[in-house]
């Protein structure tokens, strides 16, 4: 076995690789070039990696081929120092063998005129495909790469990945130049390649004594290729044997100039997230949206791990089946923070689930549309609704449903509390939504055909800027992946172009069909940024790799748009006598608890009106708001009453909303469900949250909102609505007994002893009082009939046969159903809604002779309607 540079590094290495590789050649198409370079001080212009450490950190790992390999990478310890084992564990016609390549960005990258190397060592079955890489460069998805081959000896070639290539799941090769040589195994050698300054290549290769063995012809780089990722990598063939060792990677640039600005990560699945460990392996959808008070909170999705580290498990990725939801928020938009996991996709049943979009309302209410699939059925738009801030959630229902999938959500509030939202599919228009109870969407727009996973957002110039991607098939670019594009408009009918060519994205972006996915804008002091999800690199920092490609949440670090206010300017001499300034009631809406807009209510149930209130001088200059509940025939000054008239109260001393009057009624303000909105702000929604009184009058009642602000300037709005009926019974008595003899008349009640039934009814309306059982009196088959007798006689005093009436009604007689006495008429609304109108009912009961005794019973039945 020969020695690397005199380590002494002795060890032998097996293990077994099987896979099926699909050769062919393609032209690869040029792209615009960027020049970003800045002149940096004191950075080293030569980059060496020797594993010492023992990990890979910082290494992006890629694979060629879509398709997901069983593939393990070790740091294998020996004579003090490290080495990188690349190995796989396919089986034959199962799994997919690696092509795996492990790219940084450098500070250099995007420069030519490099030298880059790496020792290696294979104990691999030398008759079969096998490849070992150095990548110079990538165009997208498309690398350039020297290399030595069993096939091919030293070679020069193109690979483009095989979800981009021009037919699917197969990776497309083209060799530029090659020189034969045969390797032996468990030997070390050097490969290096050479970008030179007259923009040529070569490949070379050294024994283990620094001599070199054989070298490539130079050859031109390819038109329009730019340097942006190096890296090393292996490749086996079908029915390959063994594992591939690297170490002492190297890299030397000419030049110290910094070129290379890589995105910023967010979030990774392991990158500054080691407390998850191995449990996911994507990160992204986000959906990001400012709070009137100027935080940023940002939703983001985590999948599961494809497999487990010893190859078992289910594709949980692969289907979409998003694992949960967590929150994070920003003070700047760029730094951000974890607040709290929002909820599982297991705690709704989900089989599947993907982006959520938090909308938060102005009276604190949080809203959140999740795209979610149960099993064997088309995605849908599902609304989540919390009370306490995201630590418990309601599903309200499915807002977006039908035959065909509907994802990709993107609601966008607006100011007068409308909510837009954009879904879609994939290869489906996309489609403009608007609704104003956040449940009920009626579409106002189509996108264009050829967009998909659309978002947007309305900047400080009055323009809603739209990210979208294009709709994207595998024969029309070679290396192409799909990125987002950045429109604007002002109708959503016609588009202006502002940005369609983000493309320097670096390495992170460079490797796979969707290289940025799932991408929002956002505005930060005039400018905007892009975030959004990477399909391009792999920050797993352990020591077996069993998924394919991860995804990170990433920000494109420069912004990829201005907005400018336009403006005209002219100069003209006045006068200008400042006064206060009055506040404006903008709009009222009354909505039960689960936010549907209602235009009438039931008394002693909580509703929430929302008065949405501008001041020009900020909401902090109002002085209060004084909300008055009024019925049809009086006004909002007149006095308070139970039965007519209500008054509440917001006071900005306080910050707290009261019942003004009537107190010590069933009127009620419920203070924990009441919200004052940001005022720092010109405009907000304040919500009450309150009941009527048991007695409200049914009908037609109206609400004014006046807004006081300073000198006692106020405005007012006012809205109609309608009060449903109401009524209660509440029974003193809840049961009674006779003890009589046959042929007793009119016997009177043993229990209770005073021998009537009392009870008391509320209601908000004139009212009748009826009475009815639910059939004769029975007993083992017996039965007194009280159908068409009048055996069975309520009274409203103690006399059932008096001349001279000693109550306010007469006797009445009692029938099974459906017959029904009304012995109570069009009786007044009542007026105490604490007590109600007490009622008390003497009960009388004839026995015919010839009764056969027994213990009979019956249920009475008092029933209060509208008169």
């Amino acid at each position: 076995m020969g020695d690397k540079m005199n380590k002494g590094r002795e060890y032998f290495l097996t293990s077994i690789i099987i896979f099926i590789f699909l050769i062919g050649l393609v032209s690869i198409p040029s792209l615009p070039l960027f020049n970003k370079t800045v002149k940096a001080v004191n950075v080293d212009p030569t980059y060496t990696e020797g594993f010492e450490d023992g990990d890979y950190d910082g290494w992006l790992v890629t694979y060629v081929d879509v398709h997901y390999p069983l593939f393990r990478i070790t740091t294998t310890a020996h004579s003090g120092s490290y080495a990188l084992n690349l190995t796989d564990y396919s089986t034959a016609g199962t799994d997919r063998a690696p092509q795996v390549l492990l790219t940084k960005g450098f500070p250099q990258s995007g420069q030519t005129n490099f030298t880059e190397s790496v020792w290696f060592m294979v104990n691999i079955d030398l008759t079969k495909v096998a490849r070992v890489y150095l990548v110079l460069g990538a165009n997208e998805t498309t690398a350039l790469y020297g290399a030595w081959s069993v096939e091919n000896g030293l070679e020069i070639g193109l690979v483009t990945y095989a979800d981009v290539a021009p037919v699917a799941g197969t990776v497309y090769r083209e060799i530029l130049t090659n020189k034969s040589y045969s390797i032996s195994n468990n030997t070390w050698y050097k490969l290096e390649v050479v970008w030179t300054i007259d923009n040529q290549t070569q490949v070379r290769l050294y024994d283990s004594t620094n001599t070199l063995l054989a070298n490539t012809s130079y050859i031109n780089i390819p038109t329009g290729w730019e340097p942006t990722a190096q890296g090393f990598g292996m490749h086996g063939g079908a029915g390959q044997l063994g594992s591939f060792i690297f170490d002492d990677y190297s890299i030397t640039w000419e030049s110290s100039d910094v070129t290379y600005h890589e995105p910023v990560v967010i979030l990774s699945p392991t990158h500054k997230n080691p407390d998850l460990g191995t449990h996911y392996d994507w990160v992204g959808a986000p959906y990001i949206a400012r709070l009137q008070n100027g935080t940023w909170l940002m939703t983001v999705r985590w999948h599961g791990e494809y497999k487990s580290t010893d190859g078992s498990g289910t594709g949980t990725d692969q289907d979409g089946s998003g694992e949960r939801i967590d929150l994070y928020k920003s003070d700047d938009g760029f730094t951000w923070t974890f607040v709290k996991t929002l909820f599982y996709r297991t705690d709704f049943g989900w089989n599947k689930m993907e982006k959520a979009a938090l909308v938060v309302l102005p009276n604190g209410t949080w809203l959140c549309y999740v795209a979610a699939a149960d099993s064997g059925q088309p995605w849908e738009i599902e609304l989540l609704r919390s009370n306490d801030e995201g630590s418990t959630w309601v599903n309200v229902t499915a807002v977006i449903t039908g035959a065909t999938s509907k994802k990709y959500p993107h609601p966008y509030l607006l100011p007068n509390g409308t909510l837009l939202m954009a879904y879609g599919y994939v290869g489906v228009v996309h489609n403009l939504t608007r609704s104003n109870d956040y449940v009920n969407f009626e579409q106002i727009k189509s996108f264009p055909s050829d967009w998909e996973c659309v978002t947007f957002m309305k900047a400080s110039d009055g323009w809603y800027y739209v990210t979208y991607h294009e709709k994207y098939t595998s024969s029309d670019y070679v290396g192409v992946p799909a990125l987002p594009r950045v429109v604007r408009t002002k109708d959503f009918d016609t588009y202006q172009d502002v940005n369609l060519t983000i493309l320097d994205f670096g390495p992170y972006l460079t490797l796979t069909l969707a290289g940025m996915f799932y991408s929002v804008c956002i505005e930060i002091n005039n400018q905007l940024y892009l975030y959004g999800e990477s399909h391009a690199t792999d920050h797993d920092y352990n020591d077996d790799i069993t998924d394919r490609t991860q995804r990170h949440l990433i920000r494109i670090k420069d912004p990829v748009a201005t907005t400018t206010i336009p403006s005209v300017n002219a100069s003209i001499v006045g006068t200008l006598t400042v006064g206060y300034a009055a506040p404006e009631v903008l709009d009222i809406k009354i909505y039960n608890t689960t936010w549907y807009e209602v235009s009438s209510i039931d008394p002693y149930t909580e509703y929430w009106l929302n008065m949405t209130i501008r001041h020009n001088n900020t909401l902090y200059s109002l002085k209060n708001i004084t909300i008055y509940f009024y019925a049809s025939g009086y006004s909002w000054d007149s006095a308070d009453d139970p039965n007519t008239h209500a008054t509440f109260l917001w006071d900005n001393s306080t910050k707290e909303y009261s019942l003004i009057g009537p107190t010590g009624t069933t009127w009620g303000v419920n203070t924990a469900n009441c919200r004052v909105p940001d005022q720092s702000q010109n405009t907000g929604t304040f919500t009450l949250a309150f009941n009527a009184s048991k007695i409200a009058l049914m009908g037609t009642w109206y609400v004014n909102v006046t807004a006081w602000g300073a000198q006692d300037l106020s405005d007012n709005l006012t809205i109609s609505f309608t009060v449903n009926f109401y009524a209660e019974i509440n029974l003193t008595d809840t049961s009674f007994e006779f003890d009589l003899a046959t042929g007793t008349v009119n016997g009177t009640l043993s229990v209770p002893a005073d021998g009537n039934i009392n009870f008391t009814i509320i209601c908000n309306a004139p009212y009748n009082i009826s009475f009815y059982t639910n059939d004769n009196w029975t007993s083992n088959g017996n039965e007194i009939d009280i159908t068409n007798t009048n055996y069975f006689i309520g009274d409203d005093d103690a006399d059932p046969a008096d001349t001279t009436e000693g109550g306010t009604i007469p006797e009445f007689a009692i029938h099974p159903t459906p017959d029904k006495t009304t012995p109570y008429s069009n009786v007044a609304v009542t007026q105490d809604d604490i007590n109600g109108d007490a009622y008390a009912i003497y009960l009388f009961q004839t026995v015919p002779e010839g009764t056969p005794t027994g213990t009979y019973t019956i249920i009475l039945y008092i029933e209060v309607t509208t008169a």
